[in-house]
């Protein structure tokens, strides 16, 4: 089914794809621009219910039925969008599907959408937007299949491919509203990449958990329980209180979603833990020893 997707989303990709494709049948072009709406259709339902028992042949047709009568009238214009060959409503259907989904089986849509987007976005978009396109509504779902695509890759162990993926991201975004930074030091830090995160670490100047959590490790690291890794660990109580306890089972968190935090808070620590925390500090041998170390 998703090889079937990524043909029809690639054949509509640009012109030029669609020439190549359907060069020598016409008919063939009509069909795939007629049906490719069953096809996301069928990717949503096998992305959000191929594991759920409960759901019939009757139910997944009930469901193609309303997803194709929502989006069977679809208008192509002459701007980014149409390039895309799917509308912005759609592409809002699919990305809540994709990005609710944290493993490997997602790797395929993600693929099939971001083909889609890079047969538009090309060099010279790049050079014209570049630092911002997470602010640009065009290419915000790009950068968000991006950075899921990344985070997968770091929670199955593929640490380098998500590092490579994330410093790609703040080329594209360096104010970074996604919190790429977040995934980005602890992935530095569980491979070792302790030269890449202090320069990293030397051009942000914020004193958020995170990156106070990083400065102490990378001290840590260097230089064991010296006086300035003891000023970040202090650092790290006065941020937030809760972080050395939950960090060092202490204290325990709630297994609960939240959709806003407060600094100080638990929910502060959930995100760092969420962002591969946890492994970054089993990554340097003996600091969850020392954090735990009364100062």
């Amino acid at each position: 089914m998703l090889t079937s997707l990524n043909e029809v989303l690639n054949a509509f990709s640009s012109e030029q794809a669609a020439v190549k494709k359907f060069a020598s049948n016409q008919g063939l072009a009509e069909s795939f621009k007629k049906n490719y709406v069953y096809f996301v259709a069928d990717a949503l339902y096998n992305i959000r219910f191929i594991e759920d028992p409960h759901w019939s042949d009757e139910d997944e047709a009930a469901f193609n039925e309303q997803f194709t009568e929502e989006f069977s009238h679809q208008q192509h214009n002459d701007d980014f969008a149409a390039g895309k060959m799917i509308d912005d409503e759609t592409i809002d259907q699919l990305m809540e599907a994709i990005l609710s989904d944290f493993t490997p089986r997602a790797f395929e849509p993600i693929e099939a959408l971001l083909e889609l987007f890079e047969g538009v976005i090309t060099e010279q978009y790049i050079a014209q937007n570049q630092g911002h396109f997470w602010l640009n509504h065009e290419t915000r779902p790009y950068m968000a299949l991006r950075a899921h695509r990344a985070q997968i890759n770091a929670l199955q162990g593929n640490i380098q491919l998500a590092i490579d993926e994330l410093e790609t991201l703040l080329q594209l975004n360096p104010m970074d509203n996604q919190a790429n930074r977040h995934w980005l030091m602890n992935c530095y830090i569980i491979k070792g990449q302790w030269q890449k995160l202090d320069a990293f670490l030397a051009d942000f100047d914020s004193e958020e958990l995170h990156a106070t959590a990083s400065r102490a490790l990378s001290e840590f690291h260097k230089n064991g329980d010296s006086s300035q890794a003891k000023q970040y660990k202090k650092k790290l109580k006065q941020l937030n209180k809760h972080f050395i306890k939950i960090l060092t089972g202490q204290e325990k968190l709630k297994d609960e979603g939240f959709d806003f935090y407060s600094p100080g808070s638990k929910e502060e620590v959930a995100l760092y833990l969420n962002s591969h925390g946890k492994q970054a500090w089993i990554a340097a041998e003996g600091s969850l020893f020392w954090l735990r170390k009364k100062l």
